[in-house]
């Protein structure tokens, strides 16, 4: 087998989308399970009083991370396994 696991980080953009895409064809072909990975980019709350806004916000950018995967679910025609990941902070930092 030559892939155990690919790691698919994923933001909704176009790009990502292709990224899944190939993704779900290499885990066709090879087995592999997928990993995929939506990180919360809410470092630009970090300070801040946490009050029902901030809560809000927070809410708001998780609910985002869900969406992002569960359209990435939507291109996995063939059932392969997919394993949804959401991470807080900056993508660069969490996403290992």
């Amino acid at each position: 087998m030559m892939y155990k696991k690919i790691l698919v980080p994923t933001d909704g953009s176009e790009f990502a989308k292709k990224a899944q895409k190939h993704a779900l064809f290499l885990a066709k072909v090879t087995g592999a399970e997928i990993v995929a990975v939506s990180v919360t980019e809410n470092n630009f709350v970090s300070g801040l009083p946490l009050d029902d806004e901030v809560r809000q916000l927070n809410q708001i950018l998780n609910e985002r991370s869900e969406e992002n995967l569960k359209e990435f679910d939507k291109l996995n025609k063939d059932d392969l396994k997919i394993t949804h990941v959401i991470k807080e902070g900056s993508p660069a930092k969490s996403i290992d």
